[in-house]
């Protein structure tokens, strides 16, 4: 699988390569509510304005992740930030901004005139 990543405006964007559905910080994305369950426990919070914060910390240890946080907008139920810390010190944080609907559904393709590092 391949990740697009871009700021509007600019000539060029990166292409990441996923390695696997495994990879560390991937799984909170990928996996599902009742899998998330079973690896993880949850402290849920609201934050200064209002977005639900929930805490998560692996039931078994030895595993990549070793704790994440991902905050949810109160306004549009739209997670906004994922952030996590992995087994050997690392602070991984992404914010999800400027959402919008697909103008068509289906199969994302990556813009053409842009110059695509890969990554």
């Amino acid at each position: 699988e391949t990740a697009y990543a871009w700021n509007p405006g600019e000539k060029t964007g990166r292409r990441y390569r996923i390695a696997g559905p495994d990879q560390a910080g991937l799984e909170l994305l990928r996996l599902s509510t009742k899998h998330l369950k079973e690896r993880y426990s949850a402290a849920i919070e609201r934050g200064s304005e209002n977005e639900l914060i929930i805490y998560l910390v692996p039931k078994s240890p030895g595993g990549e992740i070793t704790a994440a946080k991902l905050m949810i907008s109160p306004a549009t139920d739209r997670l906004i930030e994922l952030e996590f810390s992995d087994a050997d010190g690392n602070l991984t944080n992404f914010e999800m901004t400027n959402h919008r609907a697909l103008v068509a559904r289906g199969r994302f393709t990556a813009p053409s005139q842009l110059t695509w590092l890969e990554n």
